[in-house]
């Protein structure tokens, strides 16, 4: 017997976060499960997950009415039931797919045209509007505007059934030998190679969600030649001499003192730059000894211990005074601030683009960004000793693989750290 249950997106291992919450709902039929979106929201609070056989319903408060909620989803309840018996009378095997593509005409989302790929990126665009960040969500975006360019130039669309080793190849190749620039297309920009491995990593993300959904059971994006562009980061880490180098440069400006201390602590704490647009006098614990913040990017809790400069750096500033400027703003700011502090070191930067590497030297005030505390926080760390798991539990990897990817030490420091180690003693 097929059935139904629905669960909010945002609520996992029994944890509920707080605020608004989009209603999924699961549709199991013939050793089947079909998880699709209501398009229906609501705030966790008036909503009660079905247990032991009870449904999963919403509750009635001032401000929200519960039962017009229950009222259109014992609607789509009949609707998945009578698409699901409707086929059967036709004589046809139900599938993700036909309900699928049913249940979003039955929403109204689309017409009642197939579902392609152009849709279906239209539709993730829309599932994950408010959960990605900007600069997340961005890159979904700018893939679909290359594969917009792309079908220009190959002068045929491009949908599920086309992904393959041939678009891989010649998407990959178009995008290494020079993407349009301007709208008119007129000049034309070589891709990085780590831009395009984003790029693949955000389509290999949409063609998975199209799996799930129904909408495709093409696999070949899973194949080992489908691979992500992977290049290691030539971005820089400030040793700690250099952090306190930074602290102690003497700065009149206020204002540009404050951004200064912003950073110097987010070097000692590993938090994002955007985790300080949430901060509060609350997020300091135990006595000061420690900063529990929830992070912006993740919505993970974190307990990070203070040292003795990010406590004189939190109680000069503890309701805040001044407003954060802008990422890009702050990081214009911080290579001034690097000038200050004399970060005159020679440092060779490399990039691959289009299977070429080009290296450029660069003083090492211009290649410090919001990005470098976080970094150097890691790296230093790893040199001190500190257990590589208690470090990934403030940084939020979730393999020591990608956090060994992450810290940015040379050889010799490898080797110095190594001579630590009771096996060379």
């Amino acid at each position: 017997m097929p059935s139904v249950t629905y669960f909010l997106k945002e609520v996992t291992n029994k944890k509920v976060k707080t605020g608004e919450s989009l209603i999924m709902v699961t549709f199991t039929f013939n050793y089947t499960r079909i998880r699709l979106s209501t398009g229906e929201k609501i705030k966790n609070k008036y909503w009660i997950q079905g247990r032991k056989g009870k449904k999963s319903r919403a509750i009635n408060g001032w401000e929200f009415k519960g039962d017009e909620l229950n009222f259109r989803l014992k609607k789509i309840d009949e609707f998945l039931f009578g698409e699901y018996r409707k086929e059967l009378n036709d004589g046809v095997i139900p599938s993700k797919k036909s309900i699928t593509e049913a249940f979003m005409v039955f929403l109204n989302k689309k017409s009642g045209d197939r579902i392609d790929l152009h849709k279906f990126i239209q539709i993730f665009l829309d599932r994950y509007k408010k959960k990605y960040n900007w600069r997340t969500y961005g890159r979904y975006v700018l893939l679909q505007t290359r594969i917009l360019e792309f079908e220009k130039k190959i002068g045929h669309r491009v949908d599920f059934d086309t992904i393959g080793k041939k678009f891989y190849n010649d998407f990959t190749e178009y995008c290494q030998g020079g993407v349009p620039r301007t709208k008119k297309g007129k000049t034309k920009e070589k891709l990085k190679d780590v831009s395009i491995g984003n790029m693949i990593k955000c389509l290999k993300k949409v063609l998975n969600e199209a799996v799930e959904d129904g909408f495709t059971e093409n696999m070949e994006h899973r194949k080992k030649y489908f691979k992500v562009f992977d290049e290691d980061s030539d971005s820089v880490f400030l040793t700690v001499d250099e952090i306190e180098r930074i602290y102690k440069t003497p700065i009149e400006d206020d204002y540009l003192r404050f951004k200064r201390d912003i950073f110097v602590l987010s070097c000692y704490t590993g938090l994002r730059y955007s985790d300080w647009h949430n901060y509060s006098v609350k997020s300091i614990i135990e006595n000061g000894k420690f900063l529990r913040v929830m992070t912006f990017k993740t919505s993970e809790l974190v307990v990070i211990p203070l040292s003795s400069i990010a406590k004189e750096i939190l109680e000069r500033y503890q309701e805040m005074k001044f407003t954060l400027p802008s990422n890009v703003k702050m990081n214009k700011t911080l290579k001034e601030i690097g000038q200050l502090a004399e970060m005159h070191q020679t440092m060779n930067v490399s990039s691959t683009s289009g299977g070429i590497v080009m290296t450029v030297s660069r003083m090492k005030w211009e290649l410090i960004t919001t990005h470098t505390a976080r970094r150097s926080f890691a790296t230093n760390a790893f040199l001190s000793g500190i257990p590589t798991i208690s470090i990934m539990k403030i940084t939020g990897h979730k393999t020591e693989r990608s956090f060994l990817k992450y810290i940015r030490i040379d050889k010799l420091q490898n080797a110095i750290k190594l001579a630590e180690h009771p096996f060379f003693k």
